[in-house]
């Protein structure tokens, strides 16, 4: 019965996939490109806005503009509608890592600071709009260990995190106080065994969401989320059907008392007003942010890719840490694909009156640089994206350095790479010889950027062409490269000059069948050639030494031939201009004390 069940269930969420894939959300009207704004020096953990004021919180110690304007925060910061710092300063000596407010327009920050300005502040603390720590006597809440989670149902405060007590009591992983005093309700008596990274106001309940494996009782089940009444913290009925490793590091609810959350183990879904799951898609990182902004549900994260539900992502679609979908169906948004850089991308999301906020590790948004904050402007004005990708760098044929020459073919790597506000999504690749059709040539992944080949010497002249598709479906048009001529010139060509003490000899395994070889410190091998790339070809061997390589009269590398296996036809050195020109090459022996021998197999040059 448990295998039916679970065939049933990967059938499901294979044709929710489809959906997401096959049907697009309608499209929202959230900018690709970051506003000029403000910025932090480190991680934006969590986004509030409170009236016209959006106030952030995570592990920075400055903010600034792109004039160079800096001021010295701790870990908080605000910024008006227009995405300017306000100046409002609660320093903070820990990360702030959860925010909430009282409905006055008091900000309520909890983290794992113990101060806020000075003051001491276990693990949670108010702060007024004027950024006036509200005192001890006043909001007395306090936490023994990390808040992680924070929010507001009518006149209490709902705490969760990685503590054990609230304001002395016993509370572990989940606590409730007086949002105006902050006085600990002792008749709030939810249980679980886990941390607990989300929280959310549903009507009478506070869903609750994170690493836990049982929630109501030790053996209670409901892994990772559970349901608690308001009043009493009895465990509800609802949010069931998860693994237990599955656990929760984002939430929000949706307006209507859907909930969206975001999974440690890739995955993201909705659930309806009554607990019930709706929908579900899978990524290849965890979704750490969830937003509802302009009509679509938001999720960012570690993630770059969506992938299959319950598959190592075998049908990719590039993402780039954040994404926008239906919230009713949870179809993708094909028309939205602001990309962020960094590892781990998105850590809060927002929607604010200055746009949708995003915050996190990342340093550029929508090809521009704004680093850990971000506002995209939201409404009908925004522009949309029809802006093909840019392919840059061009599709070049380089040679590469500790590689083999095997029946004559020279190894080159063919690299491109293109760059684009919506993200790359995919690239094509084509080539032509000696100026005739394009031929298309498949490559591992969509978004592979390099193509290894072999390449003969000969008069043949090779152009390769690139094209970049964005996330959003906009293509570039195949875009040349350099045209490539690859020339072998074997160690007897008369362009190649040896001073006294080289010596040719036969070698069946050299790359034309013999080699100049000298062990003289001092001797040396020049050779004058035109092109944009040059590689040297050598032996490396117990007995071979230290080849001292010049470029144009300048030492450029110090190559060491020794080896204890024997290796034949290597392309030792390689180097790369950006243009052709006139240069030359020069191989000195240096004369390495007990293997002192250096060759010269030939010179390859591309022009």
């Amino acid at each position: 019965m448990a295998g039916g069940r679970t065939r049933r269930r990967v059938a499901a969420l294979c044709a929710l996939f489809a959906l997401l894939v096959l049907v697009p959300a309608a499209q929202a009207t959230i900018a690709t490109t970051p506003q000029v704004t403000w910025q932090t020096n480190g991680r934006v953990n969590t986004i509030l806005q409170i009236g016209g004021i959006t106030y952030v919180g995570g592990k920075f110690t400055q903010v600034s503009d792109h004039a160079g304007h800096t001021a010295t925060v701790q870990n908080l910061a605000a910024f008006n509608a227009s995405g300017n710092y306000t100046g409002w300063t609660a320093n903070a000596n820990g990360t702030v890592k959860a925010l909430a407010t009282d409905g006055s327009g008091a900000v309520i920050a909890g983290g794992s600071f113990t101060q806020i300005n000075g003051s001491g502040r276990p693990h949670v603390a108010k702060i007024l709009a004027n950024g006036t720590l509200v005192a001890k006597a006043t909001f007395a809440a306090e936490a023994d260990g990390d808040v992680q989670a924070l929010t507001a149902s009518g006149n209490t405060l709902y705490m969760g995190g990685q503590f054990q007590n609230v304001d002395g009591h016993a509370s572990p992983w989940l606590g409730a106080v007086g949002l105006t005093n902050g006085a600990f309700d002792s008749a709030w008596i939810p249980f679980v065994d886990g941390r607990v990274d989300g929280l959310e106001a549903v009507g009478s309940n506070i869903v609750a969401g994170g690493f836990f494996l049982n929630a109501g009782s030790a053996a209670g089940g409901h892994p990772s989320i559970a349901a608690f009444s308001n009043t009493t913290g009895a465990l509800q009925s609802g949010y069931t059907g998860h693994s237990p490793n599955s656990a929760v590091v984002s939430m929000t609810e949706g307006g209507d008392g859907s909930v969206y959350v975001g999974h440690f183990n890739n995955r993201f879904e909705r659930f309806t007003p009554t607990g019930g799951t709706s929908w579900q898609v899978g990524f290849d990182g965890n979704v750490q942010a969830v937003t509802v902004s302009d009509g679509e549900v938001i999720a960012g994260g570690h993630f770059q890719n969506i992938c299959d539900p319950g598959t190592n992502c075998t049908n990719p679609i590039v993402r780039n840490h954040i994404a926008g979908f239906d919230p009713s169906t949870g179809a993708l948004d094909t028309s939205w694909a602001p990309s962020v850089n960094s590892d781990l991308g998105v850590f809060a999301l927002a929607d604010t009156s200055a746009g949708l906020a995003v915050g996190g590790d990342f340093t550029r948004i929508g090809g521009l640089d704004q680093a850990h904050l971000a506002f995209l402007q939201t409404g009908s004005s925004v522009p949309v994206d029809s802006t093909p990708p840019n392919v840059s760098p061009l599709p070049d044929a380089i040679l590469r350095k500790a590689t083999t020459i095997n029946s004559g073919k020279v190894p080159a790597l063919v690299r491109w790479a293109a760059t684009d506000a919506s993200g790359i999504c995919s690239y094509a690749l084509q080539s032509t010889l000696n100026g005739g059709s394009p031929t298309g040539i498949a490559l591992p992944s969509a978004m592979s950027t390099t193509h290894a080949v072999n390449l003969a010497s000969s008069a043949n002249v090779h152009v390769y062409e690139a094209q970049a598709t964005d996330c959003v479906g906009n293509a570039s048009a195949f875009k040349p490269g350099p045209s490539v001529r690859l020339t072998a010139f074997q160690d007897v060509n008369a362009g190649i000059t040896y001073t006294a003490a080289w010596a040719r000899g036969n070698a069946p395994l050299a790359f034309g069948g013999s080699i100049h070889s000298t062990s003289k410190k001092g001797a040396s091998a020049t050779f004058k050639f035109t092109g944009r790339q040059v590689a040297y070809v050598a032996t490396r061997a117990a007995n071979r030494g230290i080849a001292h390589v010049y470029l144009d009269g300048k030492l450029v590398a110090n190559v060491d031939l020794h080896s204890a296996t024997a290796m034949h036809r290597r392309i030792v050195f390689a180097h790369a201009w950006a243009t052709d020109g006139a240069h030359t090459i020069k191989i000195v022996c240096a004369g390495t004390a007990g293997h002192a021998t250096v060759d010269v197999d030939a010179f390859v040059t591309i022009r």
